[in-house]
C-alpha cells in the first residue's frame, strides 16, 4: 500500500510540474493464477454423457411394453359382466383367466370406479374400469410377471397409487355402499 501511495505522490507532484508522463507511475500488477477448467468441464461432460446414455439403453431393455392385445381380455363382456356384479374380494373364473374385484370407489366425476385383478397363468393385470354410460371402460392397467412361486413385484402397486392419487379416488365403499352402486348399475 506504501508503494501506491508514494507513486501516486509522485505522479501529482510530475503532473503538476511536466506533462510528460512519468515511467514510474505505472505499478505492475500481480499475474492471476489461471484456472485450468476446460479439462474438468469435459470430463464431467463425457461422464454426463455416458451416463445418460446407458441409463436410457438400460430403461429401453429393461421395461419391454406390452402390447395393447395383451389388455383385451380386460375388456371382454365376461370380465365387465364380474365387474357388475361381483362383490370386493370374490373371484370368479372366466375365459383366460380369474377376475377378482379389489374395492369399489366413487372418482373426482362422482363414476362408480373398480380396481381389479385378472389373473392368468404367467401373469397378473392389475387395473382400474370406471362405468361410464352404459357400460365399464377401462382406465388404468399393468401387468406384473408371476414367477413360478407366485411372486409378483409390487411396483405395479407403485404405479397403481399414483394413477389413483390422480383421479382423486374416494375412499372404497362399505360392502353395503358397494352393493347399492352396483345394483344401481342393473337398474
Amino acid at each position: 500500500m506504501a508503494k501506491i501511495d508514494k507513486a501516486f505522490a509522485q505522479a501529482k507532484t510530475a503532473s503538476d510540474t511536466t506533462a510528460e508522463p512519468v515511467a514510474d507511475v505505472v505499478v505492475p500488477l500481480p499475474r492471476r493464477r489461471r484456472v485450468e477448467w476446460q479439462p474438468m468441464a469435459l470430463a464431467a461432460s463425457i461422464t454426463l454423457a455416458v451416463g445418460l446414455g446407458g441409463g436410457l439403453m438400460l430403461g429401453r431393455t429393461s421395461t419391454p411394453q406390452a402390447p395393447a392385445t395383451d389388455f383385451a381380455v380386460l375388456s371382454t363382456a365376461a370380465v365387465k359382466e364380474a365387474l357388475n356384479d361381483l362383490p370386493s374380494g370374490e373371484e370368479r373364473q372366466v375365459a383366460g383367466g380369474v377376475v377378482r374385484p379389489i374395492a369399489s370407489f366413487h372418482d373426482a366425476e362422482g363414476k362408480l370406479c373398480r380396481e381389479f385383478e385378472f389373473d392368468e397363468s404367467a401373469r397378473a393385470h392389475v387395473a382400474v374400469a370406471c362405468h361410464g354410460e352404459d357400460s365399464w371402460a377401462l382406465r388404468f392397467a399393468v401387468i406384473a410377471e408371476v414367477a413360478s412361486d407366485g411372486y409378483a413385484p409390487a411396483s405395479s402397486l407403485d404405479a397403481l397409487e399414483a394413477y389413483l392419487g390422480s383421479i382423486d379416488a374416494g375412499a372404497p365403499l362399505s360392502v353395503e355402499s358397494e352393493a347399492d352402486s352396483l345394483s344401481a348399475l342393473a337398474r
